[in-house]
């Protein structure tokens, strides 16, 4: 999965409600997850956990269509289940904890937002089925569902999901709404979650007249799961069909964790006006024109219904706030007592107040990297670590100018991109090579960045038509008209290192007479321009999630005229097409890696993006709180750990001083 970021932010056209998983669990997987937890035990000095709680029992009660013989696909994360708990020894949360936020105030914070900081606030506040293990990819344990089963059919499979008891969604305040408007008590009472409150989310992204580009691409992420059916309050099934494969009848390689980042959306919520009268009725939800209309505009757009460890506790232009829920089944999911966000407008505002102490940790902007280290760092931990996230400036390939390939990777030749990371980045970067990360087994090790070359760039354009006019800019006939090889390169206004990016690039396509015109906007301006698909080129950045990857999401023919996908610049090719689908069904790891490096080769040759860079980031935090860390820096802690970004929703004030 991929998820839109720039350096200010993490701007996402995404799945924002749901985040990918995969895994494949079985006894014997059981056994080794046991012996992982014996480890992590004698890892921790011998320390033992005190009994689970009252609450923590309750919360895995078991539903009465659970099939007693069918093996949970989900077992204890060992670091929250054995390591934080023994860690924490018992103690209560105290404190607040101050985060900074550079992409400034989002314009909302509804459930299909299209920002990944959004994103990550739902995630804190609600969760999914099913979280995975912190520092693996291939491991998942309860979050809101305490046990899913995988039932074979002949044509078709069932994955049955079974909910926790003891979660229920907050009550909303009526501090949370301007003094304007009125709102129902209904709002203000607890509610429990349920297994409609999943089918109502099934229901309103599949709505094709919902827009939001989050409801578009979950559309097309989440399209092999035919149907969600309600059994009763705490359980649901999921059917995925069968599809015939070499022979074979199987299903989608990742179903499982699909099913996995499945959200619920509060009923009691968006499915009612302010006043609360009913905007559609529940069963017509996922054709209802009017409840699309509504939920465009609802009065919680600026609110987290939440059910998960933390709350939602106020928005506004300052900052979002949140609030420990003391009634979760597992309380050490939120170690602090409060938690606020503070919006910022630039990344140097940031840096100011972390060195003032007014944030508790802050990303360090490449062009403060000398001058913290210069900074008294005796209390100041810091971090460096390859981010799962490249940038890029999209090409869109209806453009009559940059429909041409050859004009796409004459542009391609013609930007350096090791000056940029020497130059803008302080060379806190690496090369990038496609659409894959150089660290994945998908990216193919034999392909390399197009070399620097603006004698190569020239003869493409020469070759495919173009003629150097009086000004030293290229032209060429198109559509019947004389054309100046012109463009419009947007970005987001207000950090200094994208602009510099920028201005290299506008500077070296010059050189070889391509007029790039670069031209900073607002956060909500390139938003609208990629989701109406209404741009020249622009610079953005992929955040990308866990293994496997997924192609279809930016790359597939059927998303690139859509409004609000993915594929922003309109890529298409029938081969790429053929590899996505034989991706979703292929389980054999050296046929899948094949087929990711043709993919690969294949988008490189197209060009549809200039890929600049990967993304390399310094975390730094001050020694008053613990516990921000690397899983796969600490295998004490997280046996078998791979992922290399730091966690830091798991940290707590060192020196808090209550038991």
């Amino acid at each position: 999965m991929y998820i839109n970021r720039s350096i200010l932010s993490l701007l996402q056209l995404l799945l924002l409600g749901v985040i990918l998983f995969f895994t494949a669990m079985t006894y014997w997987s059981y056994l080794v997850q046991e012996e992982t937890l014996l480890r992590i035990e004698k890892s921790l000095d011998g320390k033992l956990l005190s009994p689970s709680s009252p609450l923590q029992k309750a919360a895995f009660q078991e539903s009465s269509h659970i099939h007693p013989e069918a093996p949970n696909l989900l077992t204890p994360d060992p670091f929250i289940s054995k390591a934080l708990p023994a860690l924490r020894a018992g103690k209560i949360a105290t404190g607040t904890y101050s985060l900074p936020s550079s992409q400034g105030k989002p314009e909302n914070i509804s459930p299909f937002s299209p920002f990944a900081e959004v994103n990550d606030w739902f995630t804190l506040c609600i969760g999914s089925v099913a979280r995975p293990h912190v520092g693996l990819y291939d491991a998942f344990a309860p979050d809101l569902a305490s046990k899913v089963e995988r039932i074979e059919k002949e044509d078709h499979v069932e994955f049955w999901v079974h909910l926790r008891d003891g979660i229920n969604w907050q009550p909303l305040e009526k501090s949370f709404f301007p003094s304007s408007l009125t709102v129902s008590d209904q709002f203000l009472k607890s509610y429990p979650v349920e297994a409609q409150d999943f089918r109502f989310f099934f229901d309103a992204y599949s709505n094709t007249q919902v827009d939001a580009p989050v409801a578009v691409t979950l559309r097309t992420v989440l399209s092999s799961l035919k149907d969600l059916k309600v059994i009763d309050s705490k359980t649901f099934v999921v059917t995925v069909d069968k599809v015939e494969y070499e022979g074979q009848k199987v299903i989608p390689f990742d179903a499982e964790r699909l099913v996995y980042g499945l959200r619920p959306l509060p009923r009691f919520v968006y499915l009612y006006y302010p006043d609360g009268r009913k905007i559609s009725p529940e069963e017509e939800v996922r054709t209802s024109s009017s409840f699309a209309q509504a939920l465009s505009r609802h009065f919680a757009l600026n609110v987290i219904v939440s059910c998960g460890p933390w709350t939602f506790d106020g928005f506004d232009e300052e900052m979002i706030s949140f609030k420990r829920n003391p009634n979760y089944p597992e309380p050490y999911l939120a170690n602090w007592e409060k938690m606020v966000c503070r919006f910022y407008s630039t990344p140097d505002a940031i840096y100011r107040d972390f060195v003032s102490k007014n944030a508790d940790l802050c990303y360090v902007p490449r062009n403060k990297l000398l001058d913290f280290k210069k900074l008294d760092k005796k209390n100041i931990t810091s971090l460096t670590f390859p981010e799962r996230a490249y940038f890029y400036v999209g090409l869109n390939n209806s453009n009559p100018i940059l429909r041409s390939k050859s004009v796409r990777q004459a542009l391609d030749y013609a930007v350096d991109k090791e000056r940029i990371i020497q130059q803008a980045l302080n060379n806190q970067g690496a090369p990038c090579t496609g659409p894959f990360l150089p660290s994945s087994d998908s990216c193919d090790p034999n392909i390399k960045p197009r070399p620097f070359s603006p004698i190569t760039a020239k003869e493409l354009l020469i070759k495919d038509g173009w003629t150097l006019n009086s000004e030293g800019i290229f032209e060429k006939e198109i559509d019947g008209k004389r054309t100046p090889c012109r463009f419009s390169l947007i970005y987001i206004v207000g950090n200094p290192t994208i602009k510099q990016i920028c201005d290299l690039v506008s500077l070296q396509l010059k050189e070889i007479g391509v007029d790039c015109r670069q031209r900073g906007v607002e956060v909500a301006e390139i938003s609208k321009a990629i989701e109406e698909k209404d741009f020249d080129a622009y610079f953005f950045g992929w955040l990308l999630d866990t293994p496997p990857e997924q192609i279809d999401q930016c790359w597939s023919s059927a998303q690139a005229k859509l409004k609000g996908s993915s594929n922003a610049v309109m890529f298409e090719n029938k081969e790429v097409d053929r590899i996505s689908d034989a991706l979703k069904l292929e389980s054999d790891p050296e046929k899948r890696i094949a087929l990711y490096h043709r993919a690969h080769a294949i988008i490189v040759d197209e060009t549809p993006y200039l890929f600049l860079y990967c993304e390399v980031r310094k975390l730094a935090f001050w020694d008053s709180i613990d516990m921000v860390f690397i899983p796969k820096d600490r295998q004490d802690l997280c046996p078998g750990a791979v992922d290399p970004v730091p966690q830091i929703y798991y940290s707590w004030e060192k020196n808090e001083g209550k038991v």
